[in-house]
């Protein structure tokens, strides 16, 4: 651009005259459309107040515009002429410009745009000076966008001071200070106004907004882009709450920790503005959501939505950051879940309902990114360096790794490989040595070794992270899995489900989901949820990739059977939200909830396997609907007395009769260990003391049985038990002469307890 900033003709004069005095804001707006210069390629602009030096429209030219109108009062011929010789001197072809009067007073603009026919911006500098002129002013802004609906305003003013004001300006302050609104002329004309920025000087202070057509704005804030900054590509999407999609985009890796906000909040502004004049979109978007790569730190997130508002302001009204790991959650689950990806990097996030995250790596490759591409290249590396240095033996042959080191890299001796990573250091290239060898070396025992090692540290990321699941996931995860990594799933299979099931797991049961829509979406979404906009409509779009089982339950806390229906989870669930909750009955005589039923069964009479014993059982509802056999397991004991006093004699002869073989058995082993061990002082007295605390637990045994007898004889007098029911018999009492007895236990004459199906196995 040849336009020079510090040229004479851009100075301050001390005549004052319309179109001949220059103000600062020519410079900043010049500045702005020079860094914005991809808007005005092959466009058409038409300069309002282009003054004796038209700079806004000469910047337009050297950034591309196929044609500049520079305007002005038909009477300021002087202005006129040292504009044209701008022009010229600027280089600007005679073809490529256009200067004509325009009167803001005048109703019909036909004269001066009857050979435009198409026209994009509107240029401005300083034209909100003299506030007697605002209203003609806003009435031809109004008409040139009416008559050229796509078209958007551009323009910048100075807020005066009275410090540095010439002396003419001083003596009319009041006339021309910077106390003034155009609000009501906006609303009037039916158009919208945005900030774009503030530059700040020792002296100055300008504002630069964009003015368009009141349908056009609210036509673009009902639209909500969504970005997803990976470290190495990015995608960009509009979206409407409707579910339908503008367009999408690519580019580049978008990450502030490496590059710095100004560059990528640039770049950001950029991709939105030629994604807008692609679609037709004029005003700001409604809200822009980023999940970008490294955006992990919630103070650095505010300070980058916070430079978007103050240089960026007129790309959208709201804006939201959070990682590219969260988003693709929120574009896949709308209850949240759990992604692990596992590309140039790794890192493991969960999302919760409440849109609270959680995070488990994803500190990049010197720190972590375990399981990821680099990971696994450097670990192969390692291995090679480690077999030939001595230093630990590789548990393969290391020979074709080798080779395709030496081969990817390009390299004559393996210490080529120092310049790879410190000189010339590129993580991506480095990274991309693992889809090399994948393809080349797939069925090599070394790379399997590693991908298992990987697949193990991408489960315990899963693991680890479960410690903030709500008590429902432990149930059924879902997982969602992003990056190039995944694809090799065979060769990480048995490493990731040893991750998962290793030492402190309470995970059941992980589904495991690759997405369909891109995480870009999910930044919409989450963005939109954010800030109360309501839920977009729109399909979450993932395919279910594989289901893993697990069974066993590694944690004391819910193992099954640590309380009275098997598993802990139930019991907290029914006291959390009991109307939600059904319980089923399994013949093998567990209790499980719904929620535990995902892998058994839903209905009754289903045959499953119980996910406590592993035996085939078929179950029923806990209802008063159950059959009668089932439901005795369920009534009181004094119902059960009442009915059947003649099951309760069994039961209780059952009791004492397998504490009696208890106790003799007890007293046979202990008499043969007295007489092997030989008669010492020590062994009688080691006798005597378990002699005598299993004689004080047969007494309380009998005491028991006496008290329950005692008031089963009530009872029956007072009608409660059917004459007609068989009445107890006589229980035989334990005594302490059955610690003496050598009578040998045949526990197969063991009774059981007529009228009643017991689970099995118990």
């Amino acid at each position: 651009m040849t336009t020079n900033m510090s040229d004479p003709l851009f100075c301050f004069f001390v005549i004052f005259s319309h179109g001949i005095k220059v103000f600062y804001t020519n410079r900043s707006l010049g500045e702005y459309l020079s860094a914005h210069h991809y808007l005005f390629k092959q466009c058409t602009v038409l300069e309002l107040g282009a003054g004796c030096t038209g700079i806004p429209g000469l910047v337009a030219s050297k950034c591309g515009a196929k044609l500049v109108i520079f305007t002005d009062h038909p009477q300021n011929d002087e202005a006129f002429k040292m504009l044209e010789q701008n022009c010229q001197q600027n280089g600007l072809d005679i073809n490529s410009f256009m200067i004509k009067d325009l009167d803001w007073n005048s109703l019909d603009l036909n004269q001066t745009c009857n050979d435009i026919q198409v026209l994009d911006y509107i240029l401005a500098a300083d034209v909100f000076y003299d506030f007697s002129v605002f209203v003609s002013l806003l009435r031809t802004i109004r008409t040139l966008l009416e008559m050229y609906p796509k078209a958007a305003c551009i323009f910048a003013y100075e807020e005066r001071n009275l410090m540095w004001l010439p002396d003419f300006e001083i003596k009319n302050y009041d006339f021309f200070s910077s106390n003034w609104s155009i609000e009501h002329l906006l609303l009037v004309n039916k158009l919208c106004c945005r900030r774009v920025r503030i530059v700040d000087t020792s002296l100055h202070s300008i504002h630069i907004g964009i003015i368009c057509r009141e349908t056009d704005f609210m036509e673009a804030s009902r639209i909500f882009a969504g970005i997803e900054g990976g470290a190495t590509h990015s995608k960009l999407l509009f979206i409407d709450e409707t579910g339908r999609k503008y367009g999408e985009w690519t580019n580049s890796g978008l990450n502030y920790c490496l590059d710095g906000f100004d560059i990528v909040g640039d770049r950001i502004a950029k991709w939105i503005h030629l994604a807008k004049k692609e679609v037709g979109i004029v005003g700001p978007l409604a809200a822009v959501g980023m999940g970008l790569s490294g955006a992990e730190d919630e103070k650095n997130n505010q300070q980058f939505i916070e430079f978007l508002k103050d240089q960026h302001g007129d790309i959208a009204i709201e804006f939201s950051v959070s990682s590219d790991a969260v988003v693709a959650i929120a574009a896949s689950f709308r209850k949240g879940g759990v992604v692990v990806i596992s590309g140039t990097g790794s890192t493991c996030r969960l999302l919760k309902p409440d849109n609270t995250v959680y995070g488990v790596g994803g500190w990049g490759h010197q720190i972590s990114d375990g399981g990821s591409a680099f990971w696994i290249a450097r670990r192969l590396v390692q291995y090679i360096f480690d077999e030939e240095d001595g230093l630990f033996p590789s548990p393969y042959p290391i020979s074709n790794i080798k080779h395709l080191f030496l081969e990817f890299f390009d390299l004559s001796d393996k210490t080529g490989i120092l310049e790879v990573l410190y000189t010339d250091f590129d993580k991506s290239k480095f990274a991309a040595f693992t889809a090399y060898v994948i393809k080349e070396a797939r069925d090599d025992p070394l790379v399997q070794h590693v991908f298992c090692d990987a697949g193990e540290l991408l489960g315990s990321y899963v693991r680890a992270i479960s410690k903030n699941f709500d008590e429902e996931m432990f149930i059924n995860t879902p997982v969602l899995l992003i990056g190039s990594v995944w694809k090799s799933w065979e060769l990480l299979k048995s490493g990731f489900i040893c991750g998962l099931r290793s030492s402190g797991s309470r995970i059941r049961q992980v589904t495991l989901h690759t997405p369909l829509e891109t995480p870009a979406l999910g930044a919409a979404i989450l963005n939109n949820d954010i800030h109360g906009r309501g839920w977009i409509v729109c399909n979450m779009c993932y395919r279910q990739f594989v289901r893993i089982f697990f069974s066993e339950m590694p944690s004391d806390d819910d193992i099954p059977g640590r309380d009275w229906i098997m598993c802990n989870i139930c019991c907290r669930a029914a006291s959390s939200s009991p109307s939600c909750i059904s319980f089923y009955l399994t013949k093998c005589g567990h209790i499980f909830c719904n929620k535990c039923l995902i892998g058994i069964a839903s209905f009754e009479g289903t045959s499953r396997k119980c996910l406590y014993c592993k035996k085939e059982i078929s179950i029923c509802k806990i209802s008063r609907d159950m059959p009668i056999t089932a439901q005795a397991y369920l009534q009181s004991p004094k119902d059960l007395l009442a009915e059947s006093m003649a099951e309760i004699s069994q039961v209780l002869k059952f009791q004492a009769t397998h504490a009696s073989y208890l106790g003799k058995r007890f007293n046979s082993m202990v008499k043969l260990n007295y007489v092997n061990r030989g008669s010492t002082g020590a062994n009688r007295n080691d006798y005597d003391k378990l002699h005598r605390f299993c004689y004080e637990v047969l007494r309380k045994k009998t005491e028991l049985e006496r008290e329950l007898l005692d008031k089963v004889e009530p009872m029956s007098e007072n009608g409660i038990i059917n004459e007609k029911k068989e009445k107890p018999s006589s229980i035989a009492m334990t005594t302490k002469n059955d610690l003496h007895s050598n009578q040998t236990v045949d526990v197969t004459e063991t009774s059981v307890i007529s009228g009643l199906t017991l689970p099995e196995n118990q």
